[in-house]
């Protein structure tokens, strides 16, 4: 099917001309390399048959969740350190203090943006707060349910 459609599978990237084959080679370059790096990481874990949807079903961010698991996964294997950046952060805020608004009063921006943690009992306790970055700031105001 491959070669009657034109495509070559390549070491680096083996699901890619099977994304192209579902989707058209056309298709979103971006889209096709994220549904190649979730056919992989379903490989890469045993996914059975049909259980794929279920998969990205049961993730916290679905797919983009199954894409950054790949994609550290591979570069672990690699042996490519990983950065902090790329490190998942929710254990460090899952034991994060919580912290008082007070600490966050005087000084800069009219806007803040905070991180929060839901607790057992419902509540959100405040966490962190995201410094510098003007750009999710600004998306962060756009989406904020008022």
């Amino acid at each position: 099917m491959l070669c009657d459609a034109g495509l070559t599978a390549q070491e680096r990237a083996p699901f890619t001309p099977i994304v192209k084959l579902v989707f058209g080679a056309g298709y979103n370059k971006t889209r096709l390399t994220e549904f190649a790096s979730a056919l992989k990481f379903a490989q890469r874990n045993t996914v059975p048959m049909g259980g794929l949807a279920n998969l990205l079903a049961k993730h916290d961010r679905g797919l983009k969740a199954i894409v950054s698991a790949e994609r550290r996964a591979k570069k672990l294997a690699a042996g490519i350190a990983l950065s902090p950046a790329s490190t998942d952060p929710r254990p460090r805020l899952r034991s994060a203090r919580k912290r008082d608004l007070r600490e966050f009063s005087g000084a800069g921006d009219e806007f803040v943006l905070l991180v929060g943690r839901r607790e057992a009992d419902g509540s959100v306790a405040i966490v962190g707060v995201v410094h510098g970055d003007a750009a999710l700031t600004e998306k962060a105001l756009r989406k904020a349910d008022v």
